[in-house]
């Protein structure tokens, strides 16, 4: 009387199995999730750049969080089959502002990003221009994965830009009278901002979205 029973549950357990290989073997790229930027604190010296006694650059430091699998390439037949996925991954990330260049412009040094996870494969840069020292920040982010596999390279990269604006998604700067800083953060109910990635450049498993994919930067 048992027999149907160990049926039903092999069946149970097969079917959950094939549920879970296809999930893993099927290929994914796009869409992607934007990436999550969990802290930001921009320090700006009074008077835009070194001013009022400072003598300390612009600077940016955040934390940033890519919550996508992405499909690398196929794995061989004799591995095991199936793909080879770059997983989610997080870093944080500083970058100053040096001088001033041409026309007064502002930039942010493009700096690499110091991962704070393993075995993803990935790697952040973020850089960018300053449109207003007290209002407005454009930042621009990357994230290049590569890895050689079976005789061959395997690379993704993924750009994103967002606007961190005071009275949008930045609190009013705070003062501070020792360093003669301005420091902006995150508003509450912006915390954490939304950059929407792009794939840009691609070798291995290389499936490009429809043209009418949407590429919108979403920063609430």
């Amino acid at each position: 009387m048992q027999q149907p029973t160990r049926f039903a549950a092999l069946a149970a357990f097969l079917l959950c199995q094939t549920r879970l290989a296809f999930s893993f073997d099927a290929p994914h790229i796009w869409p992607v999730e934007p990436w999550k930027i969990n802290s930001l604190r921009i320090t700006v010296p009074a008077g835009g750049y070194r001013g009022n006694g400072s003598h300390t650059n612009m600077s940016i430091a955040l934390a940033i969080e890519n919550p996508n699998t992405v499909t690398a390439g196929p794995k061989p037949g004799g591995s095991g089959g199936g793909y080879l996925s770059f997983e989610p991954s997080a870093a944080t990330c500083y970058t100053e502002a040096p001088a001033p260049g041409a026309g007064g412009v502002i930039k942010f040094t493009s700096t690499s990003c110091t991962e704070t996870t393993e075995f993803s494969y990935g790697a952040f840069t973020v850089g960018g221009t300053v449109p207003d020292p007290r209002r407005a920040f454009d930042l621009a982010f990357s994230l290049e994965y590569n890895v050689t596999r079976w005789g061959g390279v395997l690379s993704k990269t993924y750009d994103a830009a967002a606007r961190f604006e005071v009275g949008r998604n930045l609190a009013e700067g705070v003062y501070d009278n020792v360093t003669h800083t301005y420091s902006y953060s995150l508003r509450t109910n912006s915390t954490p901002a939304y950059a929407q990635p792009v794939m840009s450049e691609c070798q291995g498993y290389c499936q490009l979205p429809p043209t009418n994919a949407s590429t919108a930067t979403n920063v609430p």
